[in-house]
């Protein structure tokens, strides 16, 4: 792992800590990585075992290999843990994400504020995002 990779995976790690507000408002062009917080990856270890807990390292790292692609083509990104998503589509449209609805409450929202939203469910390896990234921003 480069040591871009690894630093985007330790800052993405900490932002996972977010407390507050259970609603995120996000306007713009933006790739927004969500997850579970930190107890709720606990409870479903617990609950589902361990190879959960490497499914979470996965899309963790995933993320940062995607996020560093991203930041390459200065199109921002970011991490939430908050509940509800609200993604505002033009001067007068909003369209709500509950992530808790999502398998395993983990996904990528890809926006530019004009479109519709693209919803990504669930683990996509860098290789997959970084396809959706392209197609959805008309990169490439």
């Amino acid at each position: 792992m480069d040591f871009l990779t690894l630093l985007t995976l330790i800052l993405l790690q900490t932002t996972q800590m977010q407390t507050g507000q259970s609603e995120l408002q996000v306007t713009g062009t933006k790739v927004l990585f969500f997850g579970p917080t930190q107890a709720e990856r606990d409870s479903v270890i617990r609950t589902e075992g361990i190879e959960a807990g490497a499914a979470f390292d996965d899309f963790d790292y995933y993320t940062a290999k995607a996020t560093a692609y991203l930041k390459g083509r200065r199109i921002p990104a970011e991490f939430t843990t908050r509940t509800s998503i609200l993604v505002r589509i033009g001067e007068h449209g909003i369209r709500k994400i509950d992530r808790k609805k999502i398998p395993d409450f983990i996904g990528v929202i890809l926006t530019d504020g004009v479109q519709e939203p693209r919803l990504i469910q669930g683990i996509a390896t860098d290789e997959e995002l970084i396809g959706e990234i392209n197609d959805f921003f008309r990169l490439k």
